[in-house]
């Protein structure tokens, strides 16, 4: 036999010291939402837990009358809760946003008898209402289509040109790829400056080739808030890049050849074909290939 090792491990449990990872929540001004933070008695012995929530926790004064706090623990008994050993429950946590900016508060967990306490963050973002539709884009593929549009910010008229804001792009999965590279939206700092509460943006459609799709503008504002904007993409066929000419005698084969290349700096397959109405006489090679990048000899 080769032998037996034996190894012996000994470990020390300490008390939490660091707030556990910050739980991002989302729901629209007047609407709400529900979540749950899991929590586990870590002990084999019963542990007596008392719930704290901090933070956003009081209806502010500009509030509508009636509303409810932003953030509230869905549950009926905050104190001297028994959690049984090892056993988890889930504290229900809900979230009513009443104004376009973001909301933080804690969740602190107490376990009385040991002094100890276990932190979790929370910062809920406020949406929009409604989503605004910006209507449609159009131009023919291999057209530029430079758009500038204002889009009001609703319930942050104190928006500053000075102030950050993010502005994200959700695109159809299947075409996220293609309108990477031919769809740009940020922010124009031009002059004149837009009205307070409104986020002027600068719009570059470059389409390649034909497509038609739709597209979410979502704009997150640095202290809080994020508006939605829909808006549809169409590019229709392009023009027709050239004639070509060829003449030739009855029973024999003319032929001609050209060089093409990507329209950008790398190598591109490609699948070149007749469509379906041209007369058979007409034919061509290499039917598939690489394109050579922009700028060079081409293929």
């Amino acid at each position: 036999e080769a032998g037996m090792w034996e190894y012996h491990a000994s470990g020390r449990g300490t008390a939490p010291d660091e707030a556990e990872e910050v739980l991002r929540v989302r729901a629209t001004v007047g609407g709400s939402s529900s979540n749950s933070i899991p929590f586990r008695n870590p002990f084999k012995t019963p542990m007596l837990t008392n719930v704290v929530l901090s933070g956003d926790v009081h209806v502010a004064d500009d509030a509508p009358e009636g509303s409810l706090p932003a953030f509230r623990v869905a549950m009926s008994n905050l104190s001297n809760l028994v959690l049984e050993p090892f056993e988890q429950i889930n504290i229900p946590i809900f979230f009513v946003p009443h104004r376009m900016s973001e909301h933080k508060a804690v969740l602190e967990l107490v376990a009385t008898e040991h002094n100890f306490k276990w932190i979790h963050p929370i910062v809920g973002t406020a949406d929009a209402a409604k989503v605004v539709n910006l209507g449609r884009l159009y131009c023919k593929a291999r057209e530029s289509l430079v758009e500038t549009l204002d889009l009001n910010l609703e319930g942050a008229a104190d928006l500053s040109e000075r102030e950050r804001v993010d502005i994200e792009v959700i695109t159809p999965a299947e075409m996220s790829d293609m309108l990477t590279n031919c769809l740009t939206i940020e922010r124009d700092p031009k002059t004149p400056r837009p009205a307070p509460g409104v986020c002027r943006v600068k719009v570059v459609f470059e389409p390649f080739k034909s497509v038609r799709c739709k597209v979410q503008i979502q704009i997150a504002r640095a202290s809080g808030g994020r508006w939605r904007y829909d808006m549809e993409l169409v590019a229709s066929q392009p023009d027709v890049d050239d004639v070509i000419k060829i003449e030739g005698t009855m029973n024999r084969t003319t032929s001609i050849s050209f060089r093409l290349t990507n329209q950008f700096d790398k190598q591109a397959p490609y699948q070149a074909y007749f469509s379906v109405e041209s007369p058979p006489e007409f034919t061509m090679t290499p039917s598939v290939g690489m394109l050579d990048a922009y700028g060079s000899e081409g293929t």
